[in-house]
């Protein structure tokens, strides 16, 4: 047997019950803060919001490639930048060369003497000095002392007391039994002191290392541009080195679209800058037009990878802004107004409680009837 309610009664109940409903709904996109959680709840937005996710997702991926190809980009200008520095550099030694002091290689040269003893003959800058005793000396002589370091200030010193027939020699250190000389303050060449065979084991000659500035300017110049290499070899990034022609840099856009970065090679023999051998002033000229040519080429890539990295990062502003576009779509598809949702609760909650009022009062009228009894 089923129980009949009253129509009023039903009609109360049946707006108790939606009104619940409509509570439910509410108390739901108060918490998500989404008016659109399903596709039950609303299939177009729902699906069409997904859609707008999907290609914002999709683009914060590309856009993080694009942030590591900026930074690849920059890494290879940073090599430039410097690169270009070290040619500058050597090229300032190379102008410096062209007034600097040229020389054949030697600029002095060392005598030791071991046990000389009278006799001995040594010749320098063509003139021929004899060990003597150490009474009645004359031209060319020098007295034999009592060790080869007393020998050796005495053989100095007549070296600077003579006025040599081809150069002026001095003698200008004497350290223990050695002498260090130079010829017209000029570099000495092998033949400017002859030794006799005979006595080879009294004197014995020794060229100490050039110190001209110019040979000195020359490896400055060509270690600097030892270091363009190793520059070259450390602009990479994340394996990916835009100095090198062998590596290329492919940068992803939406779609189909992208953009490619092609690796040049910056080492020095690629721009044309070897290592000095300076004989004149015509080298050290070819030698600045070559560092003049490759900072020029330099700048001309500088600029290409400089409108690559507008390109990119005009790409990444505009991806950045795209996202944002396609984020904002989709909430104003799927979320709730909060202030509209917590007014609809209020009135909600005031329609339940005069729903229920109303349904007690049709209750009472049912009762009524069993005051009859």
């Amino acid at each position: 047997m089923g129980i009949s309610l009253t129509a009023g009664m039903r009609s109360n109940l049946i707006n108790l019950q939606s009104t619940a409903r409509l509570m439910e709904q509410t108390s739901v996109r108060l918490n998500t803060g989404k008016k659109v959680n399903s596709a039950l709840d609303d299939p177009i937005s729902y699906f069409t919001a997904k859609s707008h996710m999907s290609r914002a997702s999709d683009l914060a991926t590309l856009k993080n490639g694009m942030s590591e190809s900026i930074q690849t980009i920059t890494a290879a200008n940073t090599g430039i930048e410097s690169i270009i520095s070290l040619l500058e550099a050597a090229k300032a030694k190379a102008e410096s060369a062209k007034s600097a002091d040229t020389g054949s290689g030697y600029i002095t040269q060392s005598i030791e003497l071991s046990n000389v003893a009278i006799g001995d003959k040594i010749t320098i800058g063509g003139d021929e000095f004899t060990a003597a005793a150490a009474t009645n000396l004359v031209t060319g002589e020098f007295k034999v002392g009592d060790t080869d370091s007393a020998t050796a200030a005495e053989l100095a010193s007549v070296i600077n007391g003579t006025v040599e027939t081809d150069n002026d020699v001095d003698a200008i250190a004497i350290n223990g039994s050695s002498i260090t000389i130079v010829i017209d303050g000029q570099d000495m060449v092998a033949g400017d002191v002859v030794i006799a065979a005979a006595d080879e084991d009294k004197f014995s000659e020794s060229f100490i290392s050039a110190s001209d500035e110019l040979s000195q300017l020359q490896a400055q110049f060509n270690e600097l541009l030892d270091q363009i290499d190793s520059l070259q070899t450390d602009a990479g990034y994340k394996g990916t080195n835009l100095l090198q022609a062998s590596d290329t840099l492919t940068v992803k856009f939406e779609g189909t679209n992208s953009l490619t970065v092609d690796g040049f090679d910056a080492d020095s023999n690629s721009l044309t800058v070897t290592d000095a051998t300076w004989i004149d002033g015509g080298s050290i000229t070819g030698d600045i037009t070559n560092l003049e040519n490759a900072i020029k080429t330099l700048e001309s890539k500088a600029s290409s990878l400089a409108s690559s990295l507008s390109i990119v990062t005009t790409r990444q502003d505009f991806t950045s802004n795209m996202i944002n576009t396609l984020t904002t779509g989709a909430d104003n598809l799927t979320l709730a107004d909060m202030n509209e949702e917590g007014a609809n609760m209020l009135l909600l909650q005031t329609q339940q409680a005069l729903g229920t009022n109303s349904l007690n009062m049709a209750a009472q009228t049912a009762q009524s009837v069993l005051r009859l009894f």
